[in-house]
């Protein structure tokens, strides 16, 4: 009826954007199209991602009756893996549907997938025995994967390997010397790969201290 079609109106040729599977690192880059389906001009004041990983070049503001407009997006994919699920949110002038949201998705693979990347140690109050956390290290390629004996760049850190399934996955136990003086301090454990796509794997490692000075307002309340 002409009362619903009066007015601007946005209409996306693919809302949805499935870039199949990539391997991990690679841009990301697509244009959506829409058109303007109403009958005044069209006008897209936002472009608004998600997250800081996906951003949407300049896009075309103003649409006449019956053009089409583009909004370039594109996403790093250098800190991801497994599948991704990425939106980025319209705002226009269409009063029927002032917001709408557009969709990057596909799986990122990696060779080798380091699960945390960050190891982070908290080290308790009055702790006399070192302090552990486990990262998980698994193989994504059809070849077996040997690795280095981990090194660390820090005397306070110390890691060891472990093997899951040979060739396939192993658990790197990084401990920490509870009696480190420095708050915050961090590391880098390296480990030498047997794979020319990812030759050095490294793991950031931090140490978080108690607080050791007392906090004698909390006290006072108490």
């Amino acid at each position: 009826s002409p009362l619903t079609s009066a007015g601007p109106k946005l209409a996306l040729q693919q809302p949805v954007y499935d870039f199949g599977q990539v391997k991990s690192g690679e841009l990301i880059k697509y244009s959506f199209i829409f058109t303007n389906t109403g009958d005044e001009l069209l006008v897209v004041s936002n472009v608004r991602p998600a997250c800081g990983c996906t951003t949407a070049g300049d896009w075309t503001h103003e649409v006449e009756p019956g053009q089409t407009g583009v909004i370039p997006v594109q996403f790093n994919t250098a800190n991801y893996s497994g599948p991704v699920y990425k939106t980025v949110t319209l705002t226009s002038n269409d009063r029927n549907q002032p917001t709408t949201v557009l969709s990057v998705r596909g799986t990122v693979w990696k060779p080798i997938d380091v699960q945390p990347q960050f190891a982070i140690l908290a080290i308790p109050p009055g702790a006399e025995t070192n302090v552990t956390t486990r990262v998980r290290i698994l193989n994504n390629m059809e070849e077996p994967l040997t690795l280095s004996a981990p090194e660390s760049n820090k005397p306070e850190f110390s890691a060891t390997l472990a093997t899951v399934n040979i060739g396939r996955e192993y658990e790197l136990i990084i401990s920490v010397d509870p009696h480190i003086q420095r708050p915050g301090l961090q590391g880098q454990i390296t480990l030498k790969t047997s794979s020319t796509s990812m030759p050095q794997l490294t793991i950031t490692a931090f140490a978080q201290v108690p607080a050791s000075v007392p906090q004698p307002r909390v006290d006072a309340v108490k």
